[in-house]
């Protein structure tokens, strides 16, 4: 009932702004999808269910993570756990 409400109360947007909104905020999320792959390989989830809970193979999850590292590593190298952030890449018996 709650967000029936918030919905009803909300102002209409033009579909432009409407755009400009959701890609921002798939920027957004897409930034942190490293962040959130690691946690799960913290929780010892294989890349196989990483690739499928994100609806692309594990060897595309791997990728896209081993990217995102080593950008870290080249633009952000101190302000980032580099060792920490590898870990996670090695692969596993259940991988």
């Amino acid at each position: 009932m709650a967000a029936a409400q918030f919905l009803a109360e909300v102002r209409e947007v033009a579909a432009l702004e409407a755009l400009r909104a959701n890609a921002k905020a798939v920027e957004l999320l897409t930034a942190r999808r490293w962040y959130v792959i690691k946690s799960a390989r913290e929780a010892s989830a294989t890349w196989a269910q990483i690739g499928e809970a994100l609806g692309i193979t594990k060897q595309a999850a791997h990728d896209f993570y081993r990217r995102k590292i080593e950008e870290q590593e080249k633009y952000l190298s101190d302000l980032h756990d580099a060792a920490a952030a590898r870990a996670v890449l090695e692969e596993t018996k259940e991988d």
